[in-house]
């Protein structure tokens, strides 16, 4: 499959609200916590991650090169993930163990850095902690459809993920089917990736019937933002691909099928491509004003803290893109990648 700029400009646009929503609902369960404000009636913005799972699923079939190398795929994925992850999750660890008292929300044992690293779960016990850098969880997840997809990549973005959502399914159905008792089983087996299913699903559909998704855009938005709005309200869903993930596969679909004026492509691009550094930045950022503004006792202002954790976590976030993230990716790419491959994908 191709993409064009008008095509991929509103779900840049979409990836930006999606990790705006994320720093939204982080910074409404810090106030909460801090018993500022309550925050039950925000409870559908953590949906940004089902909405960013369904777009993983849905770009790495649209913007899939015909013939492309399962090494060059890898190499392309890692350049994205890995150097900014890797910097913040250094330095919240070397915080951890370095300073007298640690952090007392981070782990600074080597192993908890290990995990972290090499984006394996941290299982302690029977359960599964979060990496160093909590937001970490869903790259996790992010990093294991990576691998499915190449294992799976053959000459066509179609039979690639037809067999991709074939074997993801299957790990789903069996961990329905055998109820794994190991916390490993049970993270890898989660139904959470039926949303990558969903999303990959959605962009075999849009290369067949994109006309259709087109004139339906406004009606699937509207239901899946309604269905947003309800769920805390009814509590009808059970399962969180349920709940979060049907509204955010009609969110991403209608998205998808929207058609940006040109002169938006620009800001869209923009803000798409800062959305990984605000994802990952914005609970370091959330946490520095807590600590400068709440613990201190300078303000106990919610609209006030609002409007300067949402700040920092934007600032934060142009400056880890600006100073790090692009120029990192660029020597990455010029090093690593032949010109035929240095595509942009999400």
């Amino acid at each position: 499959m191709q993409t064009s700029s008008s095509r991929i400009a509103p779900l840049q646009l979409l990836r930006f609200v999606a990790a705006m929503m994320i720093v939204l609902h982080h910074t409404a369960n810090l106030l909460y916590d801090r018993g500022l404000r309550d925050s039950r009636g925000l409870h559908p913005l953590n949906a940004g991650v089902d909405i960013f799972f369904v777009l993983s699923g849905f770009i790495m079939v649209y913007a899939f090169v015909d013939g492309g190398s399962r090494g060059a795929f890898i190499r392309r994925r890692l350049f994205r993930i890995v150097p900014l992850y890797w910097l913040l999750t250094l330095f919240l660890w070397s915080l951890a163990a370095g300073l007298p008292g640690g952090l007392n929300t981070i782990d600074g044992s080597l192993y908890a850095l290990v995990t972290s690293l090499t984006f394996v779960p941290q299982v302690v016990g029977d359960t599964i902690r979060h990496p160093v850098l909590s937001v970490g969880w869903t790259l996790i997840y992010e990093m294991a459809f990576y691998l499915v997809f190449a294992l799976c990549m053959t000459a066509t973005a179609e039979a690639t993920a037809r067999r991709c959502m074939l074997v993801l399914m299957l790990v789903v159905a069996a961990g329905l089917v055998f109820s794994p008792t190991h916390p490993l089983l049970q993270f890898y087996s989660s139904t959470m990736m039926l949303e990558f299913v969903a999303g990959m699903g959605l962009a075999l559909f849009h290369a067949r019937a994109g006309d259709v998704l087109h004139r339906a855009a406004p009606w699937l938005l509207l239901a899946g933002l309604g269905l947003f709005a309800l769920q805390p309200v009814f509590q009808i869903f059970g399962p969180r691909p349920l709940g979060y993930g049907v509204p955010a596969f009609l969110v991403v679909a209608g998205t998808a099928a929207i058609r940006l004026p040109d002169r938006f492509h620009g800001l869209s691009d923009r803000l798409g491509d800062l959305s990984y550094a605000l994802y990952l930045v914005h609970p370091i950022a959330l946490a520095i004003v807590a600590r400068l503004v709440i613990d201190r006792r300078i303000s106990h202002d919610p609209l006030l803290l609002w409007i300067l954790m949402v700040s920092a976590s934007v600032l934060g976030a142009m400056l880890c893109w600006h100073a790090f993230e692009r120029p990192v990716r660029r020597r990455l790419h010029r090093r690593f990648l032949a010109p035929s491959t240095r595509r942009a994908a999400a």
